[in-house]
């Protein structure tokens, strides 16, 4: 029986909390062999008046770009133990990675607590929100102004009634240097 993988999804939208959020996901990882799901997701306006191969054309060519640059990011580019898949879909943010958590089965989302388009406009992004509310995977949701060099302890507030057994032991090897 082949042993199954441990995911850490991690939505990307390149703003700096999402950059923070997958530092933290590579120091959780690191400790842990899990594997990080990198995903990007494309959401393009839809119009009346626009023809549908358009609109797929120019989402092929944003898809291509996206995974240029998510390749090109630092954590991508080192040389490492963790193991990184990158992935770019077209949607509505929130629907995509909420179903993208409920096919594969993720057991963790590390994200920023606030995407590009609502820099510093509220306490969480509005796809942040829907992430943590909809979903029954745990959502570790980092800053942008986080310090990763500082942190000793991480509270999680849980009746471990449904918590899956991996999210109980990564709390418990954190501490371990």
């Amino acid at each position: 029986m082949a042993t199954k993988k441990n995911y850490i999804l991690v939505p990307y939208d390149f703003s700096d909390d999402s950059a923070n959020a997958l530092k933290v996901a590579c120091l959780i990882a690191n400790r842990q062999s899990h594997h990080i799901i990198l995903l990007h997701v494309i959401e393009i306006p839809r119009y009346r008046y626009v023809e549908p191969k358009f609109s797929e054309a120019y989402a092929s060519q944003l898809r291509d770009m996206a995974l240029r640059e998510l390749a090109d990011l630092p954590e991508k580019r080192a040389e490492n133990e963790i193991s990184i898949e990158l992935l770019v879909k077209v949607g509505y943010p929130s629907r995509v990675i909420l179903n993208f958590i409920k096919k594969e089965k993720v057991d963790l989302v590390v994200m920023g607590s606030r995407g590009i388009h609502n820099p510093g406009k509220s306490i969480e992004g509005s796809t942040t929100e829907k992430i943590v509310r909809n979903t029954k995977c745990p959502v570790l949701t980092v800053t942008s102004k986080m310090n990763l060099d500082n942190i000793q302890d991480i509270v999680f507030a849980s009746d471990l009634a449904s918590a899956r057994p991996f999210v109980i032991a990564t709390h418990g090897h954190l501490n371990e240097q």
